[in-house]
């Protein structure tokens, strides 16, 4: 039996007798069962059928190329593209015609964006606010959706105009290619917003794209990039970053009349289009799984819930510990009766056993067996 067959198996029973057992046991979960409930629904359970896609959203800042970089992913001029920032005002889907009439992953594109995407007819309908847009195209591999992002740093004073469609593509996304350029590599407002999106949503991996001066190195080129990279991920940006490309500033491919031309830099050596269609679907889905079903757990209802049930021992894993105990409102709550934590599926760091023995005051137990080792 195929694995993701196995995953989706396991999920649903979960999702079936995991209510069941609380309505049992005469527990009230209020919003976290809803959540929860909601987040296997719609987020969880759509990615196990076998031959939903993998998708990839291009995000990044006002003028950084990710139309142009959609387009030459699409090899079609579809997205307009131009000099001035926000242009773009809908979030843009192109994808093999076949995956267009795929009814869980639409379900999925509908339930995200609370919109039914619309067939794209002129590059026009981008230019103003509405439904996402729809874009086959018979030479995307049938396994790949892209969505071209509208800019998420278009407004001012904290007030900008297309977040919400930058959170909704990465949510639906498995995973996201990032472009920046020289003026923009350490711009922590657009890097701090998608950070934000992944802790919530679930730690999506990435590409990085630079569009660079010719004059650069490419020991420049990751030097920058590994700076966006931390300030996406923090220090364990390694295992999330997929790879980096450069694209040296060109101003045919800026005014669109020609495609862009990505260079891999570091350890890669596959073109961008090459090393999406050799991702290895499966692992990534379960690593984005896992991180989706912990950020299902919102820390307040989790605090309600020990407090209101005199919880008294918890299993679970190191990163959920680690959100609780950093919890911004943990002083609010009396999580007295919480005496024993239970922790597995990845390492204990001492800092974190400190805190948890510190603000908490129970004893911590680290399970081993799995991927501790």
């Amino acid at each position: 039996m195929p694995l993701n067959t196995t995953i989706h198996q396991a999920l649903q029973t979960i999702r079936r007798t995991l209510p069941a057992a609380a309505a049992e046991l005469k527990l009230d979960l209020g919003e976290l069962s809803a959540h929860w409930t909601q987040t296997m629904d719609h987020k969880l359970l759509p990615r196990m059928t076998p031959d939903f896609p993998l998708v990839a959203a291009i995000c990044g800042g006002g003028s950084a190329g990710k139309s142009t970089l959609f387009n030459s992913l699409m090899g079609a001029s579809v997205s307009p593209v131009g000099g001035r920032a926000g242009l773009n005002r809908r979030v843009l889907v192109g994808a093999h015609e076949d995956q267009l009439s795929h009814p869980t992953f639409m379900q999925a594109l509908e339930q995200t964006f609370g919109a039914t995407a619309q067939a794209l007819e002129n590059p026009g309908q981008l230019l103003t606010p509405g439904n996402p847009m729809l874009s086959p195209n018979p030479m995307l591999p049938e396994k790949i959706v892209l969505l071209d992002t509208p800019d998420i740093d278009t407004g001012s004073k904290g007030r900008y105009t297309n977040r919400d469609m930058a959170r909704q593509s990465l949510e639906v996304a498995d995973m996201f290619i990032y472009i920046f350029t020289n003026a923009t590599y350490n711009n922590r407002d657009n890097t701090d917003f998608i950070a934000r999106m992944l802790t919530g949503i679930g730690a999506r991996p990435c590409y990085l794209v630079y569009r660079v001066y010719p004059g650069f190195s490419d020991e420049e080129v990751v030097s920058h990039a590994r700076t966006v990279a931390l300030n996406l991920y923090g220090a364990s940006f390694k295992k999330h970053l997929l790879g980096i490309y450069r694209a040296d500033e060109d101003n045919a491919v800026a005014a669109g009349r020609k495609p862009i031309t990505l260079q891999p830099v570091m350890d890669q050596k596959e073109s961008l289009p090459t090393a999406l269609a050799q991702l290895d679907v499966l692992a990534l889905r379960q690593q984005l799984l896992g991180s989706m079903l912990s950020d299902s757990l919102d820390m307040e209802d989790v605090c309600k819930t020990i407090e209101k049930e005199k919880v008294t021992s918890i299993v679970w894993v190191p990163t959920l510990a680690s959100r609780l105990v950093n919890y911004e409102n943990l002083k609010d709550y009396n999580l007295s009766s919480l005496k024993k934590m239970h922790c597995g599926g990845g390492a204990s760091l001492p800092d974190l056993i400190k805190a948890i023995r510190d603000k908490l005051g129970c004893t911590y137990y680290n399970g081993y067996g799995g991927t501790e080792g």
